[in-house]
């Protein structure tokens, strides 16, 4: 009895180590696949990818945290906090249509670039300069007239700026072999770069107290 149960133990051990080997192998393929890909060896691919991460730090950054400063920070009624994020959105929405517009017309560098400079100029008008302990600085606007500005320049940039980096591949490689698997790529880009920007962004308010630091 000893012999046959020393016996299946070896069997079952051995099975296991051969399904083992096999899930080793199936991995190594799969990785030679992704490492033999020709677009990763196109410096505009991974240009590609730090724009989709940098857009998506930003992206969703606000998106997320926003509204808790405008509560917390800026104590400002829910109400009226809702009403700020609801105008990125639209105004997201209207820069969505029209950019999609202009990025297939001959006029598409140009707008690539008013995207990205509108985004900028978003961000930067959620901070007004303050004197604190007799020296100047940024911090976070709590004045509604500006929040207002940043809002409908922001959602513009957003809805730019996302337009482009979500047609951008698909414009210069949609046709070669391997695209799917391209597009997976900077979607990964795209997913850690809002993974980074909310835990980024939420550890330096904590760290800080503030808000000035990670805006």
């Amino acid at each position: 009895p000893r012999g046959g149960s020393l016996s299946a133990r070896n069997a079952l051990g051995v099975a296991r180590a051969r399904r083992c080997l096999g899930a080793a192998r199936r991995c190594g393929h799969v990785a030679r696949l992704w490492l033999s890909e020709w677009w990763l060896r196109e410096p505009l691919v991974w240009v590609l990818a730090g724009l989709s991460a940098t857009v998506l730090y930003i992206t969703n950054t606000f998106l997320h945290l926003l509204t808790l400063y405008l509560e917390k920070d800026a104590r400002l009624p829910l109400v009226l906090c809702s009403v700020y994020t609801s105008i990125i959105f639209a105004t997201s929405i209207g820069a969505k249509l029209l950019f999609g517009l202009l990025l297939d017309s001959a006029h598409a560098h140009r707008a690539a670039a008013a995207g990205c400079a509108l985004q900028l100029s978003g961000c930067v008008l959620l901070l007004s300069p303050a004197v604190i302990d007799g020296a100047w600085t940024l911090t976070p606007t709590t004045s509604a007239h500006q929040l207002a500005a940043f809002a409908l320049v922001y959602g513009a940039g957003y809805g730019a700026s996302f337009t482009l980096v979500q047609s951008r591949a698909a414009k210069l490689f949609g046709a070669r072999e391997g695209f799917a698997r391209l597009q997976s790529f900077l979607l990964v880009a795209q997913y850690l770069g809002s993974f980074l920007g909310v835990a980024v962004t939420g550890y330096l308010r904590d760290a800080t107290g503030a808000y000035t630091a990670p805006f």
